[in-house]
C-alpha cells in the first residue's frame, strides 16, 4: 500500500505532486513549540493515517515564495490541497484526529 509519508519540502517533491495527487503543507518554524508538537504526533502516529497521505514540511522562515502563494501569515498551519491543487482547507495547528480526517478526505 501507499505508506503515509511526511517529507521535507523541495521544489522538485512539490512539483512532483502539485495538480497530480493530494498532500498536506505543514508551515513549520523550528522555533514554534506549537509546531515541534503537531510535528512528534504526526512522526509518532504517521502510520495511522490514511494510505497515500503526504504531509510535506515546509520551513516558515524560509518558504517565503510558498506563503504569498497561499497567503501564510504565521506557523503551525497546515493547507490541505486536493489532487487538482486546490486548496481544500486550511486548519491552524490543528489536533491530530482532524488532521486525518481532512487529508482522508482529499484520498478518497
Amino acid at each position: 500500500a501507499d505508506q503515509p509519508q511526511y517529507l521535507d519540502y523541495s521544489d522538485t517533491l512539490y512539483n512532483s505532486l502539485l495538480n497530480k495527487k493530494p498532500f498536506a503543507l505543514f508551515f513549520h518554524a523550528p522555533w514554534c513549540g506549537t509546531c515541534r508538537g503537531i510535528e512528534q504526533e504526526v512522526t509518532s502516529q504517521l502510520n495511522s493515517f490514511p494510505p497515500g497521505t503526504k504531509i510535506i514540511k515546509a520551513d516558515f522562515d524560509t518558504s517565503t515564495t510558498l506563503k504569498q502563494k497561499y497567503g501564510i501569515v504565521t506557523q503551525s498551519i497546515i493547507i490541505i490541497i486536493n489532487a487538482k491543487g486546490e486548496v481544500v482547507e486550511k486548519l491552524v495547528a490543528p489536533d491530530i484526529d482532524t488532521l486525518k480526517k481532512s487529508i482522508a478526505k482529499t484520498l478518497t
